[in-house]
Order: C-alpha cells, then structure tokens, then sequence
C-alpha cells in the first residue's frame, strides 16, 4: 500500500523499548512484599513503645493516689487534677488552684488498695495524719480507656452563708460572696475567712479530704471587728451624713433622718415649707456589735442631731427642727480589703406636744 514501508515484525519482538523497565519476576515481587509488611510492624510496634514510655501509666491503682496526694503536698493543683476521672472547672473550681491549697500541716501515712478484684472499680484506704489527729478515708478509681486508673471520688464542696463579709475567702483566695454556688476543693488544711485589719474570726482551719455530693455550709462564727475596723466604720457613717446633708428634701432618701409628713406640729402643714435645708449640730458616736450568725449591726453609743431650718410660706416665718439621730440595728459590710459599707437605719423627727 503506497505511503507505508515495510514492518519486521521480528525485529520487533526481540529488541524491547529502551523505555519500559524489564518486568520483575514473582520471586522479587514476594520478597518486597515480605519486606514492606515487616517495616510497617516495626515502625507501629515503635510508635506503641514509644507512648509508653513516654506516657507511662501506673498498674496499680495505690501509685495514682500516692501521686495525687504528692501533688497536692507540691502545691501542684494541676497536677493532681489530671489524676482525676473529671473535674470541675468555671466558678466552681475557682478554688482548685495552687494559691488555694491547703498543702501544709498535714501528711498521708498509709495507701492500701482495698480487697476487690474488679477490672473497672478499686478502692484505696489512706489514713491522713492531720492537726486533729489521723483521719481514714477512702478513695475510689475507675479504670479509663487509654488513661488507667483514674480517681473518681467526689471532691468536697462548699458554700458560704451570707453574713457582713460581702466576700468569701479560703486561703489566699478571694472571691465575691456568692450564696448559691457550690465550690470544690482538694483534700488539705483549708482556713475559712482568715483575719484582717478591720475583722478577726476565730473560724479554726479544718481539714478536708473526699466528699459527698452535697455541700457543707460555711456558717461565720465568732465574727469581731478590730479597733482600727471600727474606726472606719465611724468615718463611713460620717461620710454618709455628709452626704445626706446635701438633699433639700423633708425625708432625704436611705438618710438616718427625716421629717414626718403627718405629725409636723400645731398648726402648721408640711407643704407650705420651703427654702429647706438640713445642718450638722453633732454626730452620733457608735460601736459595731455582732451576732452569733456572722453580722454585724451599729450600736448607738451617743446619739447625734441635725437640725432642718425653712420658710412656712402662709406665714413667711423661718422654720426650724431639730432631729436626733439613734443608728441603732443599722447594717454594717466588709469587702475583702477591710473598706466598710453602711445602710443607715431612718430615724423620724416629730414635734413634740
């Protein structure tokens, strides 16, 4: 056929293409295979050693807990969290943290594991020798996948009863006071609201170590305020004086004193008064007095006066009255750096027949 040369074929089928590569033979082929299974076993059983020993779990369950408690004793909050099968965090864990730690004062002297063959759940005796003496608990493990043995007993939990103290304090941490939240804490020597300069409590630190599911209540007792206290007490009633000495009102609003709008005084009305204005004749002398559920109130030493001049408008005549002031049963609060607050109690100025 014109336009083709001639093919040798048999040329063709002896000179293979400079560009294919002989094929293997099937002796080369499972050896390869051979191998490249064996690679592959070998780097997996590295890469399973490997996190063995670089995240080496203890078998036994008495080595967790021995752990946790050395933690906590370093002062290690984190730490020990991890040894545990949950934990709290939020508002709720705001005390699980190193400033918190009750880690003084106290030491454990024994771990045992529990009778108890159970794949999942063990149990470890400790005995703890405190302040008071030894204290027995136990603690329970779960067995988690891929982590081991993990500590599962619920940790203590408090909540702070209101009282003056407008926060709640445990250590060295501090919080605003927060009635209806439940805090956890590790196991240590936990101080409850340590004195300041301006309030003592004779609240004696206590021990703590595994809990139940409902939270123990901090209840202040034996709550006194300092000299230096009560002097700032005073100040802060003088400072609200001053303040309330400023409203041209008869009743000025959260004041120690106001004027009666239904017994003014013979013959004369309330609303035809004005041009009013209330003046410092003395201030009450007071003393801060609490009780055994952690408040505090003033106690009236000396009363004090003020004293409301104006202009009846009928008569355009001045107006004058003289109010005493008695505090006794006002409030009195704390916040945490000894800075007090008052609510003043009202005390109502009438003629006298």
């Amino acid at each position: 056929m014109a336009g083709l040369g001639h093919i040798d074929t048999h040329a063709a089928t002896k000179r293979p293409s400079k560009s294919a590569p002989p094929l293997p033979s099937p002796r080369f082929s499972k050896r390869s295979a051979i191998t490249a299974v064996a690679a592959i076993a070998a780097v997996m059983l590295l890469i399973v050693v490997g996190k063995a020993v670089g995240n080496p779990l203890p078998s036994k369950p008495e080595s967790i807990v021995s752990d946790f408690f050395a933690h906590i004793k370093d002062g290690d909050a984190e730490e020990a969290l991890l040894l545990m099968h949950s934990f709290p965090t939020g508002e709720a864990g705001r005390f699980l943290t190193r400033d918190a730690l009750g880690n003084d004062g106290w030491e454990v002297t024994r771990v045992e594991e529990a009778d108890g063959e159970d794949d999942e759940r063990r149990s470890v005796d400790i005995t703890i020798d405190g302040p008071d003496g030894e204290v027995d608990s136990t603690v329970e493990l779960d067995y988690v996948d891929d982590e081991g043995w993990r500590i599962s007993s619920e940790l203590y939990q408090v909540m702070f009863e209101p009282s003056s103290l407008r926060y709640s304090q445990i250590n060295d941490v501090i919080a605003p006071l927060r009635s209806d939240q439940a805090y956890y804490l590790l196991p240590g020597i936990y101080d409850f609201y340590p004195s300041n300069e301006s309030v003592r409590t004779r609240q004696a630190p206590e021990m703590v170590t595994f809990g139940d599911p409902a939270a123990e209540l901090v209840t202040l007792t034996g709550l006194t305020v300092s000299k230096k206290g009560a002097e700032a007490v005073e100040q802060e009633v003088e400072t609200v004086i001053d303040g309330c000495l400023t409203y041209a009102t008869l009743s000025p609003d959260g004041c120690p004193f106001g004027l009666d709008e239904h017994i003014l005084g013979k013959n004369e009305d309330v609303h035809t008064l004005r041009d009013l204005s209330w003046d410092l004749v003395e201030y009450p002398a007071t003393d801060v007095v609490a009780d055994s559920f952690g408040s505090l109130a003033i106690s009236t030493t000396e009363p004090g006066t003020v004293e409301l001049t104006g202009t009846n408008t009928d008569t355009d005549k001045p107006f004058s009255k003289e109010c005493e002031m008695n505090l006794d049963g006002s409030s009195v609060y704390f916040a945490s750096d000894g800075t007090p607050s008052v609510k003043l109690s009202s005390t109502t100025c009438r003629y006298q027949d």
